[in-house]
């Protein structure tokens, strides 16, 4: 009986190290750490990313206002998107990304 604690503490500890060295590891994350500033899920955020990339994407090669570039977002992001507020605020995080990389291109 005592091997039976003793073997179930240790697992035990075994899995709360193994959380507390996951939880470490995963606050370095760059999707963890945006996931956060914008306090969203991290599934969320990555959901959204990939959206938002998909919609670059069309934009760069259809054109900003073209019918297919539009179709696109209407029919495949639009539907996919869970929550319209989160939405916008990862559009604007990203917009501010772009935006800061632009100026630090360029020397500013």
């Amino acid at each position: 009986m005592r091997y039976i604690i003793y073997g179930l503490a240790a697992v035990g500890l075994v899995v709360i190290v193994m959380w507390i060295y996951h939880s470490i590891k995963a606050v370095k994350d760059p999707d963890v750490q945006a996931a956060s500033d914008l306090r969203m899920s991290v599934t969320r955020y990555r959901l959204y990313k990939e959206l938002f990339d998909k919609h670059q994407e069309a934009i760069q090669n259809y054109g900003s206002f073209s019918k297919e570039a539009n179709e696109l977002f209407v029919k495949e992001i639009n539907p996919r998107i869970p929550n319209p507020n989160e939405w916008r605020r990862f559009c604007e995080y990203q917009t501010k990304l772009e935006r800061e990389k632009m100026y630090k291109e360029l020397g500013y």
